[in-house]
């Protein structure tokens, strides 16, 4: 099994990025989301996607900010 914790609000612009609310739809999901955290969730999958092993479970987990982009992973 695989586990990708996303840390939290943790910073000013982490703040910022809380709080300025921008409508996108991800086409993906089918559903509008929060821009930036959107954005967030893609460069996340990004990074991670070379390491992800295709036989393993993946279980995603985070606190605030990081919830919210694990949701979205």
């Amino acid at each position: 099994m695989q586990i990708i914790s996303v840390r939290g609000t943790a910073n000013l612009k982490n703040i910022k990025e809380d709080a300025e609310y921008i409508q996108s739809k991800n086409n993906k999901l089918n559903i509008y989301v929060h821009k930036k955290f959107d954005e967030d969730a893609f460069k996340i999958y990004q990074d991670i996607l070379p390491y992800l092993k295709k036989d393993y479970a993946v279980k995603l987990t985070g606190h605030s900010l990081g919830a919210a982009i694990a949701a979205l992973l």
